[in-house]
């Protein structure tokens, strides 16, 4: 409970976009079976509070760094990947996130804080226009490949 408490106030970091190099991510690794190991937690979406918990309170940061590795953490909008499961509480073309691309033919863009396309977009799903816009890109992708076979 005390953890519990020591991290709710915070931004909730992603776990499914985490990302590094060969060596920081197999010690990264290391932490989080660790903290499986001590919580023996088998319900869904233990993997976030592990990966919360270590950040801001499991002591992630030194053991990285003693390590020789370092850790950044993005905003969310502001970085390689875009988080957008944060983002439900309202579609995203109503936030200004999801824009229609310039060649007017059905594809969306999806835009990070800067107004400039998400590098990676994670978590798509979660909005119901996105997830529509998604499939029918992958659709008209895979029609392209199976042609050109």
């Amino acid at each position: 409970q005390k953890a519990l408490k020591e991290v709710s106030s915070k931004p909730v970091i992603c776990s499914g976009s985490t990302m590094g190099s060969q060596r920081a991510i197999e010690l990264y690794s290391i932490a989080m079976v660790a903290q499986f190991d001590k919580t023996k937690c088998k319900q869904v979406g233990c993997d976030q509070g592990f990966h919360n918990y270590l950040y801001y309170e499991g002591g992630l940061k030194p053991f990285l760094q003693s390590h020789g590795c370092t850790i950044n953490v993005h905003k969310q909008g502001d970085g390689a990947v875009n988080n957008l499961a944060a983002m439900r509480n309202s579609p995203l073309r109503d936030q200004g996130v999801v824009i229609d691309g310039k060649a007017n033919d059905g594809i969306v863009v999806v835009n990070n804080d800067k107004s400039t396309p998400s590098p990676v977009v994670h978590q798509f799903d979660r909005d119901k226009e996105l997830k529509v816009a998604m499939r029918k890109r992958t659709s008209l992708m895979l029609a392209r490949w199976r042609s050109s076979l």
